[in-house]
């Protein structure tokens, strides 16, 4: 059978070795830190009312809207990416395909959204498909916003 105080001693000596080296494999030794953290997402606030968006000017990267319906109406929000060429507030259609970047259902009066998404820098469009009494969609009644996204 083992002395009790020789594997206290081993366990007391263990103890204190762990304790001197694992400070030392938590610290990062100059150079090998990996790559920085990227910055903070910019905060982007959305209103939506009959028939606009009202927002800042929208950097690239990673942002988080803050999106309201400040109207009286229902609206739906879609963020579509626009090619070259298209002009979403032009009189004539192109008939070309936009890519979806993000979309929500509709939203009622009152109402608060919050989501994030990556942007490149390119040209984009908020608009609002809710179609009215009249038939005609809240995008056809100007609740459009073109805008581009640039690298700060």
């Amino acid at each position: 059978m083992k002395n009790p105080a020789n594997v206290r001693a081993v366990v007391l000596r263990l103890a204190a070795a762990m304790a001197f080296l694992l400070p030392g494999s938590c610290r990062s030794s100059p150079g090998r830190d990996g790559p920085p953290l990227p910055p903070p997402a910019a905060i982007v606030d959305v209103s939506m009312k009959e028939y606009s968006f009202d927002h800042q000017p929208i950097p690239a990267g990673r942002i988080v809207v803050n999106l309201e319906n400040d109207g009286r109406e229902e609206h739906d929000f879609v963020l579509a990416a626009l090619p070259a060429g298209v002009d979403v507030g032009a009189k004539k259609d192109s008939g070309q395909l936009v890519a979806t970047v993000f979309q929500t259902r509709p939203r009622p009066p009152g109402s608060v959204r919050r989501f994030a998404v990556d942007l490149v820098p390119g040209r984009y469009a908020m608009l609002c498909f809710i179609q009215d009494k009249d038939g005609r969609t809240h995008a056809d009644k100007g609740m459009v916003s073109q805008f581009t996204v640039v690298r700060e």
